[in-house]
């Protein structure tokens, strides 16, 4: 299959270099001094035997050569993201892609290595801009809304999440693995715990050796009330990877409500000595350490929660609480807003505080 897909690919490239040649000739001497279509397209060459011999920085170094010769050639700089893109080097073959777009506007093919690439890196707002221009370009790319519904739900936009599953799932008649973890994760973001157990399942079962598979679907189960099987999916997750801090979050949640609390703090601990920068650690830490009132803990590992991941909305929560707790209610009413503005439960217990401090403020 390896050497098939070098074929194709070198046909492909094939062209490409024709195409370099002809659009070299009729632009003429514009790229500089050095400018020497003759030259760019040996290198061009030069590059796709590389590429067919499995030797990506000689590559590299080859398509770098006919850029010098001639820049302006969109497929050159197409071939060069491609090559970062085998290099693992998002950043670069980023730059080179968004570099394509400057000669060809109209790129469906970089659209999409830019809307993953950009998916990969966390730039979910430019991931879906790139998808999106794709997906009207190649309409029978199904494929193509599970990477919208990835970044949606990175951007907790679960409503558009959940429409860009239904439209992968209408266009995919045997949908993949990734379906089922998408929707199982979207399920459990938005609480419909019998939902995300249901597709977390079916994603295990094609995924056995994906340990956040596990934890999501041990989460799900211990939120829905089925303690035991909960943890029986947490302890298959910590054996396939033992250095997952969220993990032993969870366990910890389990300690507490089958009353082990001196476990629950253990598994805290444990999760916190393998990443005390992780939000969920941090936030975990934070608000059980407000529920028990020390309140000078809470704020501080709830502070470093918001200074890690600003979106990390249940942090304001717990904030708004804590100035409360202290008796600055306007800055607790700052938080419980905007902790209510960015979450799509309904959380009686926040809105209640917040119209009790309102109307204290209005009296005076």
């Amino acid at each position: 299959m390896a050497r098939e897909f070098r074929r194709a690919l070198g046909f492909l490239l094939a062209v490409a270099a024709v195409s370099l040649v002809a659009a070299c000739a009729a632009r003429g001497g514009g790229g500089g001094p050095q400018a020497d279509p003759v030259q760019a397209a040996k290198h061009y060459r030069e590059a796709l035997r590389q590429v067919e011999a499995g030797r990506i920085d000689a590559a590299l170094a080859s398509i770098d050569s006919s850029i010098a010769y001639k820049s302006g050639f969109a497929n050159s700089y197409k071939l060069r993201g491609w090559l970062w893109e085998r290099l693992d080097r998002p950043d670069s073959a980023i730059v080179a892609y968004e570099k394509a777009l400057r000669y060809r506007s109209a790129f469906p093919e970089v659209w999409r290595s830019l809307g993953y690439l950009n998916l990969s890196v966390g730039r979910y707002e430019a991931a879906i801009a790139y998808l999106r221009r794709t997906i009207q370009a190649m309409p029978d790319s199904a494929g193509l809304h599970l990477g919208l519904a990835e970044a949606a739900y990175r951007l907790q936009r679960y409503p558009l999440a959940f429409d860009h599953l239904r439209n992968y799932r209408r266009g995919a008649i045997n949908p993949g693995p990734d379906y089922y973890k998408w929707l199982g994760l979207t399920h459990l973001a938005t609480e419909a715990y019998p939902a995300a157990i249901d597709a977390l399942t079916r994603y295990v079962e094609r995924r056995p050796d994906d340990s956040a598979g596990h934890k999501y679907l041990g989460i799900a189960r211990f939120e829905s009330g089925d303690l035991d099987g909960g943890m029986s999916a947490l302890n298959r997750a910590a054996a396939l990877n033992r250095d997952d801090p969220g993990i032993y979050v969870v366990r910890s949640r389990y300690f507490f409500r089958v009353g082990k609390a001196e476990t629950g703090w253990e598994q805290l601990e444990h999760a916190r000595t393998l990443d005390d920068g992780d939000p969920e650690v941090l936030f975990e830490l934070g608000w059980r350490h407000f529920e028990t009132d020390q309140t000078d803990d809470a704020r501080r590992y709830l502070t470093r929660v918001v200074e890690r991941d600003s979106t990390f909305w249940r942090a304001y929560r717990y904030l708004g609480m804590v100035a409360e707790r202290d008796g600055d209610l306007k800055r607790a009413r700052e938080l419980y807003t905007l902790y209510l503005n960015n979450t799509f439960r309904e959380d009686r217990d926040v809105q209640d505080r917040l119209e009790r401090i309102q109307a204290g403020a209005q009296k005076q």
